[in-house]
């Protein structure tokens, strides 16, 4: 084999690994684009937003705190189609003493429908959040660009303590939608 030759052979194989190296330090830094199992998840962010990509900050947390009879909400305006069909919820929150309902909705055009809920959420340690999490089977809607995606969490009593949600820092609350 003559310098050129081997020169390009080996130029072919640096030129790959190149490749392969950024590739995995794509879907490293995004998160592989979802979750483990094809879902994609959506994270609480404090501006009552949802985003595919969590949020640190370098000022610590940030807590959605709300009493008795109100809701927060979080979406996101979707760009195309969701994998519907699996709904699940990762949340950290500090409920002690009282009960919370977690929605996640589709709005279409106005009309809201509801893709997953669960009821009677609460946590027992009185001094720190604690993570809470569920799996829901639902309805495969077919999204368009436009449709929002909501999460809302419904403080249900029955007592007058908050509920506080973590939507930022370590402990990131989100939820997951499909595969």
């Amino acid at each position: 084999m003559n310098k050129k030759t081997t020169f390009l052979k080996s130029l072919r194989y640096i030129c790959l690994a190149f490749v392969i190296s950024f590739g995995f330090i794509t879907i490293i830094a995004t998160g592989g684009g979802g979750s483990d199992d094809g879902g994609t998840s959506y994270y609480l962010h404090p501006e009552k937003t949802l985003s595919t990509s969590p949020m640190f900050t370098d000022t610590g947390s940030w807590t959605s705190r709300f009493r008795s009879g109100s809701s927060s909400e979080w979406s996101i305006e979707l760009t195309g189609d969701i994998v519907g069909g699996t709904y699940s919820y990762n949340i950290w929150a500090w409920a002690v003493g009282s009960s919370f309902r977690i929605d996640i909705i589709l709005l279409q055009s106005g009309i809201e429908t509801d893709l997953a809920s669960w009821t009677g959420i609460t946590t027992t340690d009185p001094d720190y959040y604690v993570q809470v999490q569920g799996t829901a089977s639902g309805p495969a809607p077919t999204t368009e660009t436009g449709d929002r995606l909501i999460v809302r969490i419904t403080h249900t009593g029955p007592y007058t303590d908050w509920v506080e949600i973590k939507c930022s820092g370590e402990l990131q609350s989100h939820i997951t939608v499909g595969p």
